[in-house]
């Protein structure tokens, strides 16, 4: 990009030409007027940054440095540190990649930030629908997130596996973890594993899956995230399923899955579903409570039935539709155990009988109906993408019907559904 600036002041004109790679920028200042003395004409500066695009360490065109600084965690500086009193104050982009202007504010495009506040001074412009508190920043996760515009906090670059069961089953599913590794190089990919009593398969995992430097394997019940699960209404549930009939699992990463998303943030994808490209900066538009997903489809054990399946979904941490997925599984768990047919849902045999009940409870029937129902917009276009699918009747509305698609259902674009059907 170009930016001009001029200081009427001093009769000073910068063209500042910027190009960024990954998380980090070159930019060039070029003086048209008013130079600094003690500065080269056609500067070179390379800025690199954080997870949250926060610009730590300034070097110039021969590797040398020019500025270094560190930040609390809500965007105030920790200390600052430069090569000359000049050359500091031409750095522009600062905390969370945006401009700090002289009155030591921030400014996102919806509004503006004081981080020795850690409040935003406008409030939220969504209202309501942002939470009851509207000036609050970042859910109170700012090592975690990061708002571009001042409305939402973005989905965390995190991608989330699970896998339950035996290590050794998972040996076929090592590609597509490599591969998500590989297209989204500046994500974490994170794979949770809880193996069975006896099995000490973790450390083949490790190694198994220890090409990439992007790849974290972390045994789940070490986790700060399965203290708080375990306290939790849908622990007893996942214990439930969790027994010694492997065609339980997918169910019970069904209800590990909606609580781990929403502890942590991020994008969970089931391991046989494979990456068609990498993740891009477009592809989830932040808001706050929204949950991205793939679009509807037609479940193998039921023609006649349309769901959002929840093989691929991604969200910001705290987010109180996920939770209110957690509990209506729990209760839905509960009254099925009670039911009048008289048999837990974890010693039905396989079939798509038992598959039926499986997607009503823990599944993408109760996954799709959780979230229509508290997101009447999506639940319109829910309703638009079945009807298309079953009849010729033209769209009255096209480019905002696809339009719509690609913002709420952006997993169709990049992921390829898995077969894997581990609940045969």
């Amino acid at each position: 990009g170009l930016e001009i600036r001029t200081n009427t002041a001093t009769g000073e004109v910068l063209h500042v030409i910027t190009v960024t790679a990954g998380r980090s920028d070159v930019r060039v200042l070029h003086w048209q007027a008013g130079k600094p003395e003690s500065l080269e004409n056609d500067q070179v500066r390379y800025s690199l940054s954080d997870h949250l695009g926060s610009s730590t360490l300034e070097m110039d065109a021969k590797a040398q440095l020019l500025s270094q600084e560190i930040y609390y965690p809500y965007g105030e500086t920790a200390w600052f540190a430069g090569r000359s009193e000049v050359e500091v104050s031409y750095k522009t982009i600062r905390y969370s990649g945006k401009e700090r202007d002289a009155t030591g504010l921030y400014y996102y495009g919806l509004r503006y930030y004081a981080p020795w506040l850690m409040r935003w001074i406008n409030p939220d412009p969504s209202g309501e629908r942002g939470g009851i508190n509207f000036y609050e920043m970042v859910n109170g996760n700012p090592l975690k997130y990061v708002d571009r515009h001042g409305d939402a906090p973005e989905v965390p670059k995190d991608i989330h596996y699970i896998w339950i069961g035996q290590s050794n089953a998972l040996s076929r599913y090592v590609p597509n973890i490599e591969e998500a590794a590989l297209l989204n190089y500046d994500f974490t990919v994170n794979v949770h594993v809880d193996l069975k009593d006896g099995d000490t398969g973790a450390e083949y995992i490790e190694k198994a899956l220890s090409k990439f430097k992007n790849i974290k394997v972390t045994q789940l019940r070490n986790e700060p995230f399965f203290t708080s699960f375990k306290s939790s209404p849908s622990y007893a549930v996942y214990a439930d399923l969790f027994g010694d009939d492997a065609r339980n699992y997918a169910s019970a990463t069904d209800v590990l899955r909606y609580s781990l998303i929403n502890h942590y943030g991020g994008i969970y994808v089931d391991v046989d579903d494979q990456f068609k490209r990498g993740v891009r900066p477009g592809d989830f538009t932040p808001k706050k409570n929204r949950v991205f997903t793939v679009g509807p489809v037609n479940p193998p054990w039921d023609a006649n039935e349309y769901v959002i399946n929840n093989n691929a979904f991604a969200s910001h941490s705290q987010n109180p539709t996920l939770l209110a997925l957690s509990n209506e599984v729990t209760a839905r768990y509960k009254a099925q155990q009670g039911s009048a047919a008289g048999l837990r849902l974890s010693a039905m045999p396989a079939g798509n009988e038992k598959m039926k009940i499986v997607s009503q409870v823990t599944g993408p029937k109760v996954f799709t109906s959780v979230l229509t129902s508290r997101d009447q917009k999506l639940r319109k276009l829910f309703d638009a993408v079945v009807a298309l699918d079953q009849s010729d009747k033209p769209l009255k509305n096209p480019d905002r019907h696809y339009a719509q698609r690609e913002k709420r259902m952006p997993f169709s674009r990049f992921i390829k559904m898995g077969q894997a059907h581990t609940w045969r």
